[in-house]
C-alpha cells in the first residue's frame, strides 16, 4: 500500500471483500486471520459497516452484507450501464452486444445494446464458457458457432475488480466484425479504468 492510501479504508473494503465471497458470512476471529491483522482492529471495522449498514450481525456472531451495500452495487451498475452502453449501441449493428461480468459462478449482465431498461441476455452455456474462458486466457476474442449462430465473446482488461467480456450475438461476419468489437472494448476499458 502506498503512502498515499488510507490503511483503515483498505481493511474496511477488504472485510467486505471477505464476507462478499462468504456466502455463510465470517466471524471476527475468520476475518482477523483473512487480513492479518488483530480481531480488536477488525471489531472496530465490522462495528462501523454495521452502523452503515453495509453489514449484519447473523447467528452465531456471523456477519453477513446488508441491504445498502446492494444498493450501492445497484448504483455501480447504473454508472456502468450508463458508461458502457452508448459504446454497445454503436457496436450492435444489428446483433444483441452485451456486457457481462463473472463473479465467482454468478454471471451479471451490466450493459446491453438492446433498449430494454432491465437488458436481457439469451445466451447458452457453451458460449458462457468460452467468453469465461476468453476472460481466463490470454485471448482477443473467442468464435463461437452455438445453434447456428456465430457469437463473439472479447474480455475486457485492466479494470481492477472485474472479470468481464463485451458478448456479441449472432454476428454476421466475425472476420469483418472483430476489429470494430476489439475497438469497443479497448474503449469500454479505457471508460471503466
Amino acid at each position: 500500500m502506498t503512502a498515499e492510501n488510507s490503511q483503515t479504508l483498505d481493511r474496511g473494503l477488504r472485510v467486505l471483500s471477505c464476507v462478499a465471497e462468504s456466502p455463510d458470512g465470517l466471524t471476527v476471529t475468520e476475518l482477523a486471520a483473512a487480513l492479518g491483522v488483530g480481531r480488536s482492529v477488525v471489531h472496530r471495522l465490522v462495528v462501523t459497516l454495521v452502523q452503515r449498514g453495509l453489514l449484519r450481525k447473523a447467528t452465531g456472531s456471523r456477519y453477513l452484507c446488508a441491504p445498502a451495500l446492494a444498493a450501492l452495487g445497484r448504483a455501480a451498475t447504473r454508472t456502468v450501464r450508463a458508461e458502457v452502453t452508448p459504446a454497445l449501441r454503436r457496436l450492435s449493428d444489428g446483433s444483441a452486444a452485451h456486457f457481462i461480468a463473472f463473479d465467482s459462478d454468478e454471471i451479471a449482465l451490466l450493459a446491453s445494446s438492446d433498449t430494454h431498461p432491465e437488458p436481457r441476455m439469451a445466451a447458452g452455456p457453451e458460449l458462457l464458457a468460452a467468453a469465461r474462458g476468453a476472460c481466463a486466457a490470454s485471448e482477443d476474442a473467442v468464435v463461437v458457432v452455438e445453434g447456428g449462430l456465430t457469437h463473439v465473446a472479447a474480455p475486457v482488461r485492466g479494470v481492477a475488480g472485474l472479470e468481464g467480456v463485451v458478448l456479441v450475438l449472432g454476428v454476421s461476419d466475425a472476420e469483418t466484425v472483430l476489429p470494430k468489437i476489439l475497438r469497443t472494448v479497448d474503449e469500454i476499458s479505457r471508460a471503466l479504468a
